[in-house]
């Protein structure tokens, strides 16, 4: 699953709890939140020190997504849960901006997205 949140883009999967565990082992107990700037991950940690303020952010070079925290499937349903709590605002792109106004690149993703969506979405690119 994607997510785009104020704090950052993620990626999540099921993941393992061995280290170097073999592509396609997962455990469905864990989750694997993936980013590609551990900014985000630690924005995260911040944000939401109660549940995941303990786990180490892992960085893995060579992968799609560099930077990684494994946690508990019930951790991540928390934080999910606390997300949907945390929302406060009437326009998603510019409370990402206010969260961290320094992340030009992540704020100029959202602005893409949205355009490609508006695109596609309301087929006016012809497609």
């Amino acid at each position: 699953m994607w997510l785009a949140t104020r704090y950052g883009f993620f990626s999540v999967v099921c993941g393992s709890q061995q280290a170097g565990a073999g592509r396609g082992q997962v455990d469905p107990e864990v989750r694997m939140i993936r980013a590609r700037c551990e900014s985000h991950l630690a924005a995260l940690q911040t944000n939401f020190a109660e549940l995941l303020g303990g786990i180490e952010i892992v960085s893995q070079a060579g992968t799609d997504y560099a930077f990684r925290m494994i946690v508990p499937a019930v951790t991540f349903a928390a934080l999910m849960q606390r997300l949907v709590a945390d929302l406060d605002y009437g326009n998603f792109k510019n409370a990402a901006h206010a969260q961290n106004p320094q992340d030009k690149r992540y704020n100029q993703f959202l602005h893409e997205v949205w355009h490609v969506g508006v695109d596609r979405l309301q087929n006016k690119s012809g497609r």
